[in-house]
């Protein structure tokens, strides 16, 4: 068992910028309070071995459309929040960390509009999901108010 406190930071099984960048993130908070982020891929045959071992204060996970099926209980009575912007993909009885989505397409369109650029689009995903909706809208008011 490790001597100061553990979170168990379970990866998306396909990473991508953003979840990097989460990961990072993670890291400096629980560097600053005197934590430690252990990271394993969501795929971790072990779940049980890992929490038995770490014995963690909390645990990450990356979620996705993977995980809506997976079963809280692997992680036992383990604090265990989930990073994703759509909460119907997640197990029952979980929790979420969620971002503003409007707020995001506006606070872009803000920032852009204060650039030199005499062009700029919003490119929407190719899936159409409803954060990615609200984004938009966002953005599009956000030009409105400026």
């Amino acid at each position: 068992m490790p001597d100061m406190a553990t979170i168990l930071y379970f990866r998306s099984p396909t990473p991508n910028n953003a979840s990097v960048d989460e990961l990072v993130g993670a890291r400096d908070i629980a560097a600053k309070v005197g934590w430690q982020i252990r990271d394993f891929n969501i795929g971790a045959d072990d779940i049980a071995g890992l929490i038995d071992f770490w014995q963690p204060a909390g645990i990450i996970v990356e979620s996705g459309e993977w995980t809506k099926d997976l079963d809280v209980g692997l992680f036992r009575n383990t604090p265990t929040v989930y990073l994703d912007h759509d909460p119907d993909k997640l197990p029952k009885n979980s929790f979420v960390v969620l971002h503003d989505s409007s707020e995001t397409g506006r606070l872009a369109a803000r920032e852009l509009l204060s650039t030199d650029f005499p062009n700029f689009a919003f490119l929407p995903p190719v899936r159409d999901w409803w954060w990615a909706r609200e984004r938009e809208d966002g953005f599009a008011r956000g030009l409105k108010l400026n």
